[in-house]
């Protein structure tokens, strides 16, 4: 994957009718997959995409998302969805508009498909879930589109409406298709079906379903799309229906265990869980730019006249992400005092006390933790490059960079908390910070020292 090529993003609501547009969007629906002969052999998928265009004030409607049609012989490059609240980026999608509005991404058509293709990303992480092909480009800045998109997702998913969403308890009564909610109970594998005990807040059953739902797991809360009535006990899930995972950050999960959560305590006052804190405000940037440039530039430079690369510059930036917000705790180079072996990192597996045993001599040994973080910034909008600092502290340096070592993290758990504290402080204080950082011979930035918010 590339990180150099430039494309222009448009927003659902920009686009107009015939033309060729790069996007991102939010899949709340999403078809199974279906194989066809008409008009000859080829695979189809159907999801339906929303942006943060979307006016949540007003009744959802069918305006209100796009309908993304992928057309393939080639099943891998059909996306399978599992979770509500993915994003996917898709390069030259062809905008529709008749009934509703359609984008189609049809690999069968030689004049797209060379530059057309989809990626699907997950939970801020950056490298794509799955993707049409495997030499595709991405800006680094980008990541900051599918961040926000995530979590505007999690705010808005129990606003998004589906028409045939019914209660368990009304199952008989509303004929063959329909959507439910529901939480899985209990997965049992037999022979040539999965079969879910499930629930929601108002009655529970059993449903018969395919093995390539096996991914589903007890406790989670999926969205069953498209099933009929089998019997008073039992449904089945009509042909290329879905099941669709919910993310258990969203308010929509958050507001189905808290229904839940009041149906066991009418039943049982004495349960003193508490419920899930649903989200009320979101942020949302009414001028979010698709195109814009996350960039850092040294302050200080080096001579052009100078041969040797300066070991040291500073920097003044806005971090927008810190990867992972959590520490990695690994040592380089661990020496085993009782038979002198030395092992070099990569060779060891740390157990969560940063120890492990000597295979020499079978003497437990301690390494010294380090973090191994990336901070990723921009300093202003005057070029395209993004910069990333990484904050590996093996040697020392960089220590107090958050406030608080590696080492004592070891010892006190309650420090993790502490340095996710940090992350999430410095990247949602609107100031810029400085940073002292160190070029290094492998060519990366490595952060040395503490940071400080500039005054300005």
């Amino acid at each position: 994957m590339s990180y150099t090529t430039k494309y222009k993003f448009t927003k659902f609501d920009d686009m107009k009718l015939d033309g060729e547009y790069n996007f991102y969007g939010i899949i709340f629906d999403a078809a199974f997959p279906i194989y066809s002969e008409t008009p000859f052999p080829h695979y189809e998928c159907t999801l339906k995409l929303i942006d943060d265009s979307l006016d949540i004030s007003n009744d959802f409607n069918d305006e209100d998302y796009i309908t993304l049609i992928i057309k393939s012989q080639n099943k891998e490059e059909i996306p399978f969805i599992h979770f509500i609240g993915d994003v996917i980026r898709v390069i030259s999608g062809i905008y529709q508009n008749k009934k509703k509005r359609y984008i189609y991404l049809n690999f069968m058509n030689e004049k797209i498909i060379e530059k057309s293709y989809w990626s699907i990303y997950r939970n801020n992480i950056y490298e794509p879930l799955m993707c049409s092909k495997h030499d595709f480009s991405f800006d680094f800045y980008e990541s900051s589109i599918i961040s926000y998109l995530f979590e505007y997702y999690l705010f808005i998913s129990n606003k998004l409406k589906y028409p045939k969403k019914i209660n368990l308890i009304d199952r008989n009564e509303k004929g063959s298709d329909n959507d439910a909610l529901v939480m899985i109970v209990n997965k049992t594998e037999l022979d040539d079906q999965l079969v879910f005990d499930i629930q929601d807040e108002t009655d529970g059953c059993q449903l018969h379903t395919y093995k390539y739902f096996n991914f589903i797991n007890n406790n989670d809360v999926v969205r069953l799309r498209s099933f009929k009535i089998f019997d008073s006990e039992n449904i089945v899930m009509n042909a290329y229906s879905n099941i669709l995972c919910i993310n258990e950050k969203s308010n929509l999960y958050k507001n189905f265990m808290n229904n839940m959560l009041d149906k066991a305590k009418k039943y049982n006052p004495s349960i003193i869980a508490e419920k899930f804190e649903i989200q009320t405000k979101f942020k949302k940037k009414e001028n979010l730019n698709l195109n814009n440039d996350f960039i850092v530039l040294p302050i200080m430079k080096e001579d052009e006249d100078e041969k040797d690369i300066p070991t040291k510059f500073l920097y003044i930036v806005k971090v927008f992400s810190i990867l992972p917000n959590y520490p990695l705790l690994s040592s380089i180079n661990i020496l085993c005092k009782n038979c002198k072996y030395t092992y070099k990192y990569g060779e060891i597996d740390l157990k969560n006390d940063n120890s492990f045993y000597c295979d020499k001599c079978k003497n437990k040994v301690f390494g010294e933790p380090h973090y191994n973080m990336q901070i990723i910034c921009r300093e202003n909008n005057q070029s395209n490059d993004l910069k990333i600092f990484y904050l590996c502290n093996f040697d020392g340096e960089g220590n107090g960079f958050f406030g608080i070592e590696a080492k004592d993290i070891i010892k006190d758990t309650n420090k993790i908390k502490l340095l996710q504290e940090a992350c999430n402080k410095i990247i949602s204080n609107e100031k810029f910070i400085q940073i002292q950082v160190e070029l290094n011979k492998n060519n990366f930035y490595r952060i040395v020292g503490n940071y400080k918010y500039n005054s300005d």
